[in-house]
C-alpha cells in the first residue's frame, strides 16, 4: 500500500470521528431542547391546573396568570369548539397525565400548543411563542474541523510530492539515465534525502565514466598493434607459424569486441537486437567464439540437441553467454570435457568433477574469492540472463549442471 493510500485512510477515519462526534454533539443537544421544553410544560401544566382549582371561575381573566404565561413565552387561545378541533387536528407529538386528573398535550403546526384538560373537559389552550434554537455553534464547530482536516490533507499531500519527483527521477535513474539531477532546495527530510542520493549518484556517474574511458582506452591503444601485428603475420612465410599468429590476432579481436559489449551492457548503453534465432545456431557461434579447432572441439565438446529450440532473442549476447559457460565447464572438469544438452525450453550444460559451489549467489557478483580465473566468467553470464529475462539455475548431481530456462 503506498503511502498516500495511507495519509488517505488517515484522513478519512478522522473525518468519520469527526462526523460521529459532532453528531452526538447534536444529539445531546436535541434531546437536552426535548427534554428542556418537556419539564417547562409540565411546570406550566401544573400551575395551569392548580390555578384551575383554586380560581376556576375566573381562570380565563386572571391578570396575574396571563402575565405569567406570557413571560414564559406563552399565549392564551379561545377554546372554542373549532379552535380545539383545529388544534387536534395537528400531529400529537407530547402528552401527560397530571395530579389531579389533570392533562397536557402537545400539537406541533406552525408553533406548538398546549391542550389543558380537567377530567377530560378542555379547559384552556395555549400557545408557545418559543422557538427551538439551533446549534448553530456545533454546525460551524463540524464545518471548521472538516475545513482544518482537508486543508491539512492539501498540506501533507503537496510536501509529498517532491517524494513521488524524487520516485521518478530514481526510476529514470534505474533505466540507465544518469544525467538526472535531483538537487532539492527543500529544507524537509525529502529535500535532504533528494540532495545525498544526486550526490551520491554524481559519484557513481563519475566512476562509471571513468571506467568506460579507461577500458575504451585500453580497447583503443590495443587495436594498434594487433592491427600492425596482422600486418607483419604476411612477412612470414612458413605457414604453420603464419596460422598460429593469425588465429591469436584473431583471438584478440574477437576479445577486444567481447570486452566492447560487456562495456555496453553494464554501463545500460546496449540496445537489445531481438529476433528468433535456432539455438544450435547460437551455441555453434558461441563455440566460434572460443577458437577452438575441429579437433578441440571433438576433445572438449558433445552436443547433444533432444528438440529443435527456436528462441527469441539477442545473438550475440546469448552467443556470449554460454561462451563463458562452455568455457567454465570444460576449465573446471578434471576430464576438460562439457556436455551441452538442448531442450524443449532449456538448455543444460554440464561437467564430470566435484561441486563447483556450495553457494551459487556468491560466484555471480565480480572477482569473487572462489575463483581460479577472473572471476568474472558467471557475473557475466548472470547479468546477460538477467536483461533478457532468463533464469540461470546450478544444481549438483554427481555432476556439475548449470541449466537456462526460457
Amino acid at each position: 500500500m503506498s503511502l498516500y493510500h495511507k495519509i488517505r485512510i488517515i484522513f478519512v477515519v478522522a473525518f468519520l470521528f469527526a462526523s460521529a462526534f459532532f453528531g452526538l454533539f447534536l444529539f445531546i443537544h436535541d434531546n437536552t431542547q426535548k427534554h428542556d421544553m418537556q419539564k417547562r410544560y409540565m411546570q406550566t401544566a401544573r400551575f395551569v391546573l392548580i390555578n384551575l382549582h383554586n380560581n376556576a371561575p375566573v381562570l380565563s381573566n386572571d391578570a396575574p396568570l396571563i402575565e405569567i404565561l406570557k413571560e414564559n413565552n406563552f399565549k392564551l387561545q379561545p377554546h372554542t369548539p373549532t379552535t380545539i378541533s383545529s388544534i387536534k387536528s395537528l400531529p400529537l407529538i407530547f402528552s401527560r397525565q397530571t395530579p389531579r386528573n389533570g392533562k397536557v398535550e402537545v400539537y406541533q403546526g406552525a408553533n406548538r400548543y398546549l391542550v389543558f384538560s380537567d377530567n377530560g373537559v378542555v379547559v384552556m389552550i395555549l400557545e408557545d411563542l418559543s422557538k427551538n434554537i439551533f446549534a448553530w455553534e456545533i454546525v460551524f464547530g463540524y464545518v471548521a474541523s472538516l475545513v482544518f482536516l482537508i486543508m491539512l490533507y492539501l498540506w501533507l499531500t503537496g510536501s509529498l510530492k517532491p517524494l513521488k519527483a524524487l520516485q521518478t527521477q530514481i526510476q529514470q535513474v534505474a533505466n540507465g539515465n544518469l544525467s538526472v539531477s535531483m538537487r532539492s532546495k527543500a529544507k524537509d527530510e525529502i529535500g535532504e534525502v533528494a540532495n545525498a542520493f544526486d550526490a551520491a549518484l554524481r559519484k557513481v556517474e563519475s566512476l562509471i565514466n571513468s571506467r568506460q574511458l579507461f577500458l575504451r582506452t585500453i580497447m583503443h591503444e590495443l587495436k594498434t598493434p594487433i592491427a600492425k601485428g596482422v600486418i607483419l603475420t604476411e612477412f612470414v612465410e612458413n605457414v604453420d607459424i603464419k596460422k598460429g599468429y593469425e588465429s591469436v590476432f584473431e583471438r584478440l579481436e574477437l576479445l577486444i569486441e567481447e570486452f566492447s559489449k560487456i562495456e555496453q551492457m553494464l554501463s545500460s548503453n546496449y540496445k537489445l537486437k531481438i529476433a528468433s534465432y535456432n539455438m544450435i545456431d547460437i551455441i555453434d557461434q558461441a563455440i566460434e567464439l572460443m577458437i577452438f579447432n575441429d579437433e578441440e572441439i571433438q576433445k572438449h565438446i558433445k552436443i547433444v540437441q533432444n528438440s529443435k529450440l527456436i528462441v527469441h532473442s539477442d545473438f550475440d549476447l546469448l552467443s556470449l553467454a554460454f561462451k563463458n559457460l562452455i568455457s567454465n565447464a570444460i576449465a573446471y572438469s578434471p576430464s576438460h570435457h562439457a556436455t551441452i544438452r538442448i531442450e524443449n525450453n532449456s538448455v543444460i550444460i554440464e561437467n564430470s568433477g566435484k561441486q563447483f559451489t556450495q553457494d551459487i549467489q556468491s560466484c555471480f557478483v565480480p572477482f569473487h574469492a572462489s575463483s581460479n580465473g577472473s572471476g568474472l566468467g558467471l557475473y557475466i553470464v548472470k547479468n546477460i540472463v538477467d536483461l533478457l529475462g532468463y533464469k540461470l539455475k546450478y544444481v549438483y548431481d554427481n555432476k556439475n549442471i548449470f541449466i537456462i530456462e526460457f
